[in-house]
């Protein structure tokens, strides 16, 4: 690995790793996090370790998903504002310009594994949630936990509200919750798996006062961060 550095993001459901190589990132790769020992190296040396399960794996460095989230997204996008990372358990904001923070980590509303939660009960996988026609039906469920919003959804569909109808909604509830937790800013970084869903990040900027950006691959940003952070640490020495 000499010369190379490498960003291990041990998330709660996925584990994501990055490897740079002179700045440029020469290996990028995702799995579920119960098989993330096939991500971790053999050898240790220049690497560094974020993420819910960042302290499982024994590295040269460790930062905190704050961190890794700043210095990713700032290198793709140095003159953001606030950054929002929609992870599988939880949502962070963090606004760049003081410093300051904040987590939702309650419940579980809006987050990865809410989705997938909603799609598992619809019996629809990821790829054709995220690529699915937006309705012109919108409802806005007015509870954010997971198992009432599901009794919600299930209320609706006996209404006659139609699958499209039901995903389309629940971009928007959850844009709109979301968008309430943002602090006023001009230019915004998504990032985390959910900004692969091309419904969420639409309802998203149109709910939001704010220009919405999201790298080419969002869902590794943390891993990218953490392999910067080495890279520069090792740079220094």
């Amino acid at each position: 690995m000499n010369g190379r550095y490498v960003g291990l993001d041990l998330g709660s459901t996925y584990t994501k790793l990055v490897e740079l190589e002179e700045h440029r990132i020469v290996d990028s790769r995702i799995v579920k996090s119960a098989k993330k020992e096939e991500l971790v190296p053999d050898i240790r040396t220049n690497l560094c370790t974020t993420g819910y399960f960042r302290k499982k794996v024994k590295a040269e460095a460790s930062i905190t998903e704050i961190t890794a989230a700043v210095l990713g997204a700032k290198h793709y996008f140095p003159e953001c504002d606030v950054i929002v990372d929609i992870g599988g358990q939880d949502i962070k904001v963090t606004d760049v310009r003081d410093n300051r923070f904040y987590i939702n980590d309650k419940c579980s509303a809006g987050t990865g594994a809410f989705f997938e939660f909603i799609l598992s009960y619809l019996d629809l996988n990821y790829e054709a949630f995220a690529n699915l026609e937006e309705s012109s039906e919108i409802f806005y469920l007015n509870n954010t936990c997971t198992v009432f919003a599901l009794s919600e959804i299930i209320s609706h569909m006996a209404n006659g509200a139609d699958v499209n109808a039901v995903l389309t909604s629940l971009n928007y509830s959850f844009a709109k919750k979301i968008s309430e937790i943002v602090p006023a800013c001009r230019k915004l970084v998504l990032i985390g798996g959910v900004a692969k869903n091309a419904g969420f990040v639409k309802a998203f900027r149109n709910t939001i006062n704010a220009e919405v950006l999201i790298p080419d691959e969002p869902q590794t940003v943390n891993a990218l961060g953490a392999a910067l952070y080495i890279q520069g640490k090792k740079g220094k020495m």
